[in-house]
């Protein structure tokens, strides 16, 4: 489902602008259902209670999360489609010539993507990033729970978040307007990446306030709504730019590789994040030393600091990989410009024949 879906908003539009706002409302409702189900599962499936004053550490709630996420899904993909259907007549069309199925064509197709330069780099820098996301992925809950103190009833505010989602909505056309694609990927990831340095390093540095106070849920919701905003924005700018790559590729190859180009996207994100998990885990044994098993108010501080210090400052540094990565994209507002002129010019000249 998730690759011909990705695969489909390219044909939406051919604009170097539109694509972006098209990307957007996709994110925007992406964090509005997000937002809902994060919200309710924190409130009904994750309840605090007398046992478990952290809900999330209820193992017995993990079988109705999994049902829950199982129908979320589910319905997402069954809603979607459904309503999607009516855009089907307006999608580019296949050449109407049937070709058989051989792997052989599949690999050939396969190679001939990875031989657009701006697609490799794309697609090395989804390796580098999902392996970092992965692994912050996985210390997320540790770091609420443990790092920052939260119980169920504090985490559904950070929900909140989707105020940032709502303002990249907002202001993502604007600021392309302005700046190309690639500049507001990388910009928004550094100031991601300061964000999330900051706000730890002000915990070991004494200046926020103790876990509990009112203040220091406060200053995590802001931080949400924050890296919502630069996270939304540097999301959409990537997405948009593969479809601008598809564009050369078409102009150079004669071919659309849409499914080609997000496969091979989705593949490196899957088992790149998955590495992530991993790699989070062998952290948690091996560096962090965390305990199992221990109830909270018994975890060791040291480890608590390991953890923070690991999630705060050492895995975000591997971001500077795939962001020098980006620096090297090459396709501007100008040349996509070009290239559309070409294509279309192309297009047309068979009618015209």
């Amino acid at each position: 489902f998730l690759i011909p879906w990705n695969a489909l908003f390219a044909e939406f539009s051919d604009d170097y602008q539109e694509r972006s706002a098209i990307v957007t409302y996709r994110f925007l409702m992406a964090w509005i259902g997000g937002i809902a189900f994060s919200f309710s599962v924190y409130t009904w499936v994750f309840p605090t209670t007398e046992a478990y004053p952290l809900g999330q550490l209820n193992p017995d709630s993990y079988r109705t999360f999994a049902l829950v996420l199982a129908m979320a899904i589910i319905g997402a993909v069954l809603f979607t489609t459904h309503f999607t259907r009516d855009q089907i007549p307006y999608l580019m069309q296949p050449d109407g010539v049937q070709r058989p199925f051989r792997f052989r064509q599949v690999l050939d197709e396969v190679l001939l993507a990875l031989g657009n330069r701006d697609f490799r780099i794309l697609f090395l820098a989804v390796l580098a990033s999902s392996v970092v996301l992965g692994t912050h992925g996985a210390f997320e809950i540790y770091m609420r729970t443990y790092f920052w103190g939260l119980d169920t009833g504090s985490m559904r505010w950070l929900s909140l978040s989707f105020v940032g989602a709502l303002l990249a909505f907002l202001t993502v056309l604007p600021l392309q307007a302005r700046f190309d694609k690639k500049v507001l990927l990388v910009g928004c990831s550094i100031a991601l990446l300061v964000a999330g340095v900051l706000l730890v390093g002000l915990r070991f540095l004494g200046i926020l306030p103790e876990n509990g106070d009112p203040l220091l849920l406060r200053l995590l919701v802001a931080d949400s709504i924050i890296r919502a905003y630069l996270g939304t924005t540097a999301l959409v700018m990537f997405v948009s730019m593969v479809a601008d790559t598809l564009d050369v590729q078409e102009l150079n190859t004669g071919l659309r590789q849409e499914g080609i180009f997000n496969s091979a996207i989705a593949f490196s994100a899957k088992a790149t994040s998955g590495i992530g998990l991993l790699i989070a885990g062998v952290l948690l044994d091996a560096v962090i030393a965390f305990p199992r098993g221990v109830p909270v108010a018994e975890v060791d501080p040291a480890a608590v600091a390991r953890l923070g210090v690991m999630d705060g400052f050492v895995v975000p540094l591997f971001n500077v990989v795939w962001m020098v990565l980006a620096l090297r994209y090459r396709i501007t507002r100008a040349q996509h410009a070009d290239v559309r002129i070409a294509l279309d010019r192309r297009r047309k000249a068979p009618a015209a024949a």
